[in-house]
């Protein structure tokens, strides 16, 4: 439900694209082509439906309230927020439960590692598309030295030795070319998005290189296990303050809704998440302007 770019991310399987063995596509691949049919779908209903919204609306304030929120497809958007919930509620969160109660906490960290060390390819690629050669170079860095001395990625040697990580992908990348983000959208599965960031995830996907081994090679079950672990991992590393957020929010969806805004914003600037709440891939509310423009919509502590 909550993604990195996150990680925000928080965090995506279309079809094989040319070059690819001819045989039908697997159950799996059908469903993700699925999905993206439905992201799509969303993506183009939502830009109609702001336009014809706004343009029947004759009441000045309540089209600025609308312009303000930049959630035309609000009434859909919110159902799918709840499936997507129902989701988190009956797997994602127990099998992030089970993960944390089975794992001892540095080999939590150990895996959370690996697969973050795995998405270097793509965050490389991005700070080259941005022309951004300082993060280029660290991030090239991060990748050599994690992937040696830090067997695989399973230790973060490169963060010890000077090299901080970050998170980019290719939603950011258009943000940094001037690329409006859209209206807000909330995709099945995948969580809050826009369409510039539904955009960037097939990109990243379609330039990562280890999708493509993976399909190229028949190896199809990688990606799926992939996200699963990844998805698993950012739930269990942020598992505190997620029901915290839930708890305490008025409107639950609206504040998921400020903050990804606000986390999308923050990633293109490469600004520095603040203070509460620290969830991994989404910035603090406090001193962060609010997108909504209703601070009744934010978590209160308690």
């Amino acid at each position: 439900m909550l993604t990195q770019g996150t990680n925000h991310k928080a965090i995506n399987e279309p079809s094989d694209g040319p070059g690819v063995n001819s045989t039908p596509s697997s159950p799996s691949s059908g469903a993700i082509k699925a999905i993206a049919r439905v992201g799509a779908i969303l993506a183009i209903s939502a830009v109609l439906w702001g336009c014809a919204s706004t343009a029947n609306n004759s009441d000045p304030e309540i089209r600025a309230e609308q312009k303000a929120l930049n959630d035309p497809l609000e009434p859909v958007n919110r159902v799918i927020f709840q499936v997507n919930r129902g989701m988190d509620t009956w797997f994602l969160r127990p099998a992030a439960t089970f993960y944390r109660a089975m794992l001892p906490p540095p080999l939590q960290t150990a895996i959370g590692n690996f697969l973050d060390n795995l998405s270097s390819p793509v965050v490389l690629l991005n700070d080259v598309l941005q022309g951004n050669t300082d993060r280029a170079g660290n991030t090239f860095a991060r990748f050599a030295i994690n992937t040696t001395i830090g067997i695989g990625g399973i230790f973060d040697m490169a963060t010890d030795m000077g090299y901080p990580d970050h998170s980019e992908d290719f939603g950011q990348t258009l943000g940094v070319w001037g690329v409006g983000e859209g209206p807000y959208i909330m995709l099945p599965i995948f969580g809050p998005s826009n369409p510039r960031d539904t955009v960037g995830l097939v990109a990243d996907y379609f330039t990562d290189p280890i999708t493509n081994w993976s399909i190229n090679t028949h190896r199809r079950w990688i990606n799926p296990t992939r996200a699963a672990a990844q998805n698993i991992d950012w739930r269990a590393r942020n598992m505190e303050e997620i029901d915290d957020l839930e708890r305490t929010s008025i409107d639950y969806y609206a504040t998921v809704r400020s903050l990804y805004r606000q986390y999308r914003k923050d990633q293109i600037r490469n600004g520095q998440p603040n203070s509460l709440p620290t969830i991994s891939g989404l910035p603090a509310m406090d001193d962060m302007d609010d997108p909504d423009g209703d601070s009744s919509v934010t978590a209160t502590r308690r």
